[in-house]
């Protein structure tokens, strides 16, 4: 839970500086807010006995990452993905063509990323059989929130795990007017982390 706090923590603090609205810094901070909401409405979600819904958000987290990634990598996919219409979207930017893209490239070389996103998705987002599992205590399914420590546990260290890879290459990317307080709310984080 320490890293989810930290985290969403983080997020706050990227988000502080005042950015032009037309700008990619601004663009990242609108990412920024997704993740902090997404950290938020998944920890109350699981915390309360939802555990599906709450996974399911953590799928978008990789998502955001993956996206983030692609930005680090390629100076020009930020704009391009800002002003990219419909069809421009799905070409370059949908979760497939994004993961597609990074695997062409030498820094994420042999990291495949389609069995993780897979799972997330046959568990948690698709209706799929085996997401009824998130909705079992035992060998009986669940109607509302239950709790169960098993699964409880396994989505704080998944939120803990994919919320704070998220902030941290969200964190590489954003850059204020003046650093100087950011550099340090950087380096607090990462020495949190640790």
């Amino acid at each position: 839970l320490n890293a989810v706090n930290v985290s969403m923590g983080h997020l706050q603090d990227l988000i502080a500086p005042v950015t032009d609205p037309s700008s990619d810094e601004h663009a990242l901070q609108l990412i920024c807010i997704r993740l902090f909401n997404l950290g938020a409405t998944s920890l109350k979600l699981g915390l309360s006995g939802y555990y599906q819904a709450s996974f399911q958000l953590i799928r978008d987290s990789l998502e955001v990452v993956n996206l983030l990634d692609l930005f680090r990598v390629d100076p020009t996919a930020l704009k391009r993905w800002r002003y990219a219409d419909d069809r421009e979207h799905t070409k370059y930017f949908s979760p497939l063509e994004v993961r597609k893209a990074l695997e062409k490239h030498p820094e994420f070389a042999g990291q495949n990323r389609q069995p993780l996103y897979k799972m997330y998705s046959n568990f948690a987002t698709h209706a799929t059989f085996k997401s009824f599992e998130l909705y079992r205590l035992g060998d009986l399914a669940q109607c509302g929130p239950f709790f169960d420590e098993s699964k409880l546990k396994a989505f704080l260290e998944d939120l803990a795990l994919h919320l704070s890879h998220a902030t941290l290459a969200l964190s590489m990317q954003i850059d204020a007017p003046d650093s100087s307080e950011l550099d340090g709310a950087q380096l607090r984080f990462i020495e949190a982390l640790a």
